[in-house]
C-alpha cells in the first residue's frame, strides 16, 4: 500500500516516463517482491523502497480509501505492528532515505568517549546497518554501542553518569572470544566503576540481545531477557561469575558467589525485537530503578510507539553524527 503524489518531475534524476505515476511506498504486503520499475541498483523491492518515492505503472495502480484493521485486545493495548503495517516515524524514514545513498566503502566514524565503556574507542557504523536499523532488523552490535553512548551523554549532561555505567558489548558476548578472555574483558570494566554504580552489560548471542545489569560492589546481577525464560544461559552466567571473581581479587575482597535474580520483564511479540527491547529496558531503568528492586516491570509487552521512542533517539544522534561528518 503507498500513497500517489501529483508530482511529474523525475524521481531519482530519472523521468517519470510515459504511463507511470510517483508513488510513495508505506506499507509492503510482500517486502521482498520486486518493483515494477527499480531504482538502479539500490532500491529494487518493495521493503527497499518504504519512505521514498517510486515509479509506478499507472496501468497498475488500485485506487482504495480501505485503511489496515488491526485486531488488539483491549482498547489500550497497542501491539507491535507486523512489518507489513509498519509505518516509521519521520525521523526514521528520513535517515532511511539519506543512508541508502551513501557509499558503502565510507562508513560514519563514530567515537565512544572513555567516560562510556572505561576507555576511548572509535567505531564504525556503515550503511547496511543504518538500513537494517531503520528497516526493524536484528540490532548489530554497532548500534547497540552507539545508543550506549547516547545514553552515556544524556546521564552525563544530568549529572547522573556516577550513577550508571556500560560494559562494551563486543567485548565479552558470545562471539568476542575464549570465555576467559570475556571475562577478563567484563572484569576490566567492573574495576573502573563506582561504588553503588550499575553497569548495563547487553550480551548477545549471535542471534538474541539480552539485558544484564551489574552492581559490581554488591555481588548484584539482574537479568533481562524479552523471551522471558525460566533458567539463564549457563555459558553467559559463566562469563560474568568469573569476571566478578576477578574483580573481587583485583578489590582484595573475599566474596562468595554472586546473586542472580531474574526480572520479569516485557516480551517480544515477534523474532527480532530483543536489540530494540534491550535498548528500551535500559532507558527504563535509567527512568525507574526501582524497577530492579520489586523485579517487574509494569507492562506486559511495549507496543511500536515505545520502542519506536528509542529508534527516534538513535536515529536523530546518528543524522546529527552524519552532519557533522559532511561539514
Amino acid at each position: 500500500m503507498g500513497m500517489v503524489i501529483p508530482l511529474d518531475g523525475p524521481i531519482h534524476g530519472v523521468p517519470l516516463g510515459d504511463g507511470n505515476v510517483r508513488v510513495s511506498v508505506e506499507v509492503p504486503i510482500k517486502g521482498e517482491a520486486l518493483l515494477p520499475i527499480p531504482i538502479g541498483d539500490e532500491i529494487v523491492t518493495l521493503r527497499q523502497a518504504i519512505g521514498t518515492h517510486v515509479a509506478w505503472p499507472r496501468n497498475l495502480v488500485i485506487v482504495t480509501n480501505e485503511k489496515p484493521k488491526l485486531k488488539t485486545p483491549n482498547a489500550s493495548f497497542k501491539p507491535m505492528l507486523p512489518q507489513n503495517l509498519y509505518k516509521m516515524p519521520l525521523s526514521v524514514r528520513f535517515l532511511l532515505r539519506f543512508a541508502r545513498t551513501m557509499r558503502e566503502e565510507k562508513p560514519l566514524k563514530v567515537t565512544i568517549d572513555s567516560g562510556v565503556f572505561g576507555y576511548e574507542q572509535e567505531t564504525y557504523l556503515n550503511k547496511d546497518d543504518i538500513i537494517e536499523f531503520c528497516s526493524m532488523e536484528p540490532l548489530s552490535t554497532v548500534c547497540m554501542t552507539i545508543y550506549m553512548r547516547h545514553l552515556w551523554s544524556s546521564l552525563k549532561k544530568d549529572h547522573k553518569d556516577n550513577l550508571y555505567g556500560f560494559a562494551d558489548p563486543s567485548s565479552f558476548s558470545h562471539d568476542s572470544g575464549k570465555r576467559d578472555e570475556r571475562s577478563f574483558a567484563l572484569s576490566v570494566r567492573l574495576e573502573k566503576s563506582k561504588e553503588q554504580q550499575l553497569i548495563f552489560a547487553p550480551y548477545n548471542f549471535g542471534f538474541h540481545w539480552v539485558m544484564v545489569v551489574i552492581n559490581p560492589y554488591s555481588d548484584m546481577v539482574y537479568y533481562l531477557d524479552s523471551l522471558n525464560p525460566v533458567d539463564i544461559d549457563h555459558g553467559l552466567k559463566g562469563v560474568i561469575d568469573v569476571a566478578l571473581r576477578m574483580f573481587n581479587a583485583q578489590k582484595g575482597r573475599n566474596r562468595k558467589n554472586a546473586i542472580w535474580k531474574i526480572i520479569q520483564c516485557p516480551t517480544q511479540a515477534g523474532k527480532v525485537e530483543c536489540g530494540y527491547y534491550v535498548m528500551r529496558f535500559m532507558k527504563a531503568i535509567i527512568e525507574d530503578p526501582t524497577i530492579l528492586t520489586r523485579s517487574k516491570f509494569n507492562n506486559q509487552s511495549y507496543n511500536q510507539e515505545e520502542i519506536d521512542d528509542v529508534r527516534v533517539e538513535w536515529a536523530d544522534l546518528v543524522e546529527t553524527l552524519l552532519q557533522d561528518d559532511v561539514e
